[in-house]
């Protein structure tokens, strides 16, 4: 189900890696849904 919503933060751990590569653990993205105006947040894992 897709949710629009306003986006207020995106915040992205890294832990170790280099300047030029990273080690991106997860990304979370929080914002307010349009609809029912409720904060929301997401955390996506990444694989690496």
């Amino acid at each position: 189900m897709k949710k629009k919503i306003q986006l207020e933060k995106i915040f992205v751990r890294i832990e170790g890696g280099s300047f030029w590569l990273p080690n991106v653990k997860y990304a979370e993205v929080t914002g307010i849904d349009a609809f029912s105006h409720k904060t929301i947040t997401e955390r996506f894992n990444l694989k690496q």
